[in-house]
């Protein structure tokens, strides 16, 4: 019997925004001699070429950080009609795809940008949450970044950087700055993220204060709260999955009846549980592939490892089948995948189960 593969959800949500230009939000900007050569890079469709080009131009981590939004900013546009489709295509927001295409929603922007801060050592990460215009709140979601630059955590959005789409439904190249090394009260004017981490204050707002038109008045974020610096100290040491499982958890203690952070929540879940099975299925293939599988009169040494294997695998299985007993999503074909890979997991510790036994002498 040979292992049964589970079925990898992309964790991708449809992320999008609109974004009324506002001449207070976008003031003219003179660009200086290097953004204009930055400007002048051409990508060819490749993230290690467009990288190379612009660190030849921008030696520090600092200047890089600053070429990195300049560059995205000017040459790639936002997907009006991609961010309309409820089910966002992750292909198109490949780094690689971005750059071929032009284009992509703010998710592509974000990772565009990772990509290229990653190839320059500067740790950088995708933040998501919501985001409101003119106190107009918005329910659908967005994604911006925080990098960790001069040994601190700063926050950009070159998504909002490049320009915004208009009543009209039309895209509007403006470049700003207003969203480059952001403040954290200047951000968390239109910003709100799903993990209170990036709110980046000593006194995180929940979301319902958030909402409300000048909730300011009535909040300081300055006052003493959980500012999250320790924890913050500790994400370079963590995993993606790690990062976004405790943020998860983070976001549903402030915010437990959000309904984007309980989205957030339950993908969360389905990563953990992704990550557990697909540790489980790579030891039972490798298992499986075996030209002779070892059996109760094979040599102890050979046997004693076959049974640890499984029995490790078993145990990620488990770990797996707890993560999605417990996912509650919104769209019924991404809970089908889920009871399919749950299935997959309880076939799979069938399959464990009777190679156990028959290794028993």
């Amino acid at each position: 019997m040979s292992c049964l593969r589970y079925q990898h959800m992309r964790i991708i949500r449809s992320f999008w925004f609109i974004l009324l230009l506002i001449p207070a939000y976008c003031p003219a900007y003179e660009l200086s001699e290097t953004d204009k050569k930055v400007i002048a890079v051409k990508s060819g469709g490749d993230t290690d070429k467009l990288h190379a080009a612009i660190v030849e131009i921008a030696s520090s981590k600092a200047e890089q950080v600053r070429a990195f939004y300049v560059w995205i900013a000017h040459h790639i546009s936002y997907d009006v009609p991609e961010s309309k489709n409820p089910q966002l295509n992750p292909v198109k927001q490949e780094p690689a795809t971005v750059l071929k295409s032009s284009k992509a929603v703010c998710h592509g922007y974000s990772r565009l940008f990772q990509e290229l801060c990653t190839k320059s050592g500067i740790p950088c990460l995708l933040v998501n949450g919501y985001t409101k215009t003119t106190d107009q709140f918005n329910p659908a979601g967005h994604t911006w970044n925080a990098i960790f630059l001069d040994n601190s955590w700063q926050l950009i959005d070159v998504t909002w950087g490049a320009g915004g789409v208009n009543t009209s439904n039309r895209y509007v190249k403006e470049f700003s700055e207003r969203y480059f090394l952001t403040k954290p009260d200047v951000m968390l004017e239109d910003h709100y993220p799903l993990d209170p981490v990036w709110q980046l204050v000593s006194n995180p707002v929940p979301v319902k204060i958030w909402k409300k038109k000048n909730w300011q008045d009535n909040f300081n974020v300055n006052d003493s709260g959980n500012d999250y610096t320790e924890i913050r100290s500790q994400l370079m040491q963590m995993d993606e999955h790690g990062i976004r499982w405790a943020g998860a958890e983070r976001g549903k203690q402030l915010n437990p009846d959000d309904p984007l952070t309980d989205e957030e929540f339950n993908f969360a879940l389905v990563a953990k549980g992704n990550e557990a099975h697909k540790k489980a299925s790579d030891i039972v293939i490798v298992y499986s592939k075996k030209p002779a599988k070892p059996s109760s009169k094979s040599n102890v040494t050979e046997k004693k490892e076959s049974i640890e294997n499984l029995q490790k695998a078993k145990v990620l299985y488990e770990e797996a089948i707890s993560y999605y007993s417990k996912v509650k999503l919104r769209e019924s074909r991404d809970m089908r995948v889920i009871e399919q890979n749950r299935s997959a997991a309880k076939n799979n510790i069938a399959f464990i189960n009777q190679e156990l036994k028959r290794l028993k002498p």
